[in-house]
């Protein structure tokens, strides 16, 4: 990213990277693939987590104001350019947002070289390609989503990880003449738009982001923390195999998913096939009891290891799911 601003949240910054959007492009509608979720903004309040849901939890959001957020489904190239296409008779799309590793940080993945279409086609019909990565910058891989698949896109936004969860964690990034639209000053002939924030790049959470960015930068420490991370999965996995259920966990760097309940079934295309993963619906109640027991905090499916964890964690982390499926029994 040629230049950031730093924000006080993920969800602000989406709400700045919106604005920048719309006032660098001159334009009001956002592409928004179903299912993702890119904070409280009303930009984003439709389609939240489940793929079809609409404006189910919309409350106190104008529809008028949703008119202006379009919905396609992940991983349809085809619906994205022809969406793009059709929007031109309503002034055009100031941009198009991603979740990168797919929504609900790769609960639904996206396809293969996907993104590298996807940008090519909304640079086509004067649309912006932005990477919400609020929960996978520093997490998918030392660079983020955009490192791990080689995809430069115009506008990122980062939260949590930058800062390791200190106050005020959130920052908009990208194209240094799109960010120079949120310039200070009197407006003039360029794109302008105002971002503000009182706590917003305050020297303490300025400071945190510095030395989170600088221990994931020293040799090394990524790339054990993801071989830790590669254990888990490996492991539960084969825990998974042995004991008959039709559970099944993946990482993307170190965002490790964990399937149980398997709300959704997660259809990858891949140039070499078609792999499909699916659950049988169970609904494992007692699933933070054997986590809590044995000092381990289970988050429902979607975990984050940090530089912290070591693989004799990995011990207890197995060991809690090894209750709960004594438990299911």
């Amino acid at each position: 990213m040629e230049s950031v601003r730093f924000t006080s949240s993920g969800a602000e910054a989406n709400l700045a990277m919106l604005r920048i959007a719309r006032a660098w492009t001159g334009r009001k509608r956002v592409v928004k693939f179903r299912g993702a979720y890119h904070g409280w903004g009303d930009a984003f309040m439709t389609d939240l987590e489940v793929p079809g849901t609409g404006p189910l939890l919309a409350g106190g959001v104008p529809s008028e104001t949703l008119a202006n957020t379009v919905l396609v489904y992940q991983n349809d190239l085809d619906a994205l350019e022809r969406t793009l296409a059709e929007q031109q008779k309503h002034g055009g799309v100031a941009a198009v947002v991603c979740e990168p590793l797919g929504a609900e940080s790769g609960l639904v993945p996206f396809d293969e070289d996907f993104h590298v279409q996807a940008v090519e086609i909304a640079h086509a019909h004067g649309a912006l390609y932005v990477f919400d990565e609020i929960v996978t910058g520093v997490r998918a891989a030392r660079g983020g989503a955009q490192a791990l698949f080689g995809v430069r896109p115009d506008l990122t936004t980062l939260g949590k990880g930058l800062m390791n969860g200190y106050p005020s964690c959130g920052a908009v990034g990208g194209r240094r003449e799109i960010m120079d639209t949120a310039h200070i000053g009197v407006p003039d002939e360029r794109p302008t738009t105002y971002i503000g924030g009182t706590l917003s790049g305050n020297v303490l959470s300025a400071a945190a982001a510095y030395h989170t960015l600088g221990l994931l930068g020293r040799k090394g420490v990524f790339e054990q923390t993801e071989a830790v991370a590669r254990d888990l999965v490996n492991r539960l996995n084969m825990l998974f195999e042995a004991s008959g259920v039709p559970f099944f966990a993946y990482h993307f760097g170190t965002v490790v998913r964990i399937e149980l309940t398997a709300p959704h079934a997660v259809v990858g295309r891949r140039r070499r096939g078609t792999r499909t993963h699916s659950g049988a619906p169970r609904h494992p109640q007692p699933l933070h009891d054997p986590g809590g027991q044995r000092g381990r905090a289970l988050r429902m499916g979607r975990d984050m290891l940090s530089a912290a964890h070591t693989i004799d964690n990995n011990d207890k982390v197995v060991a809690a799911y090894e209750r709960l499926l004594d438990l299911l029994r």
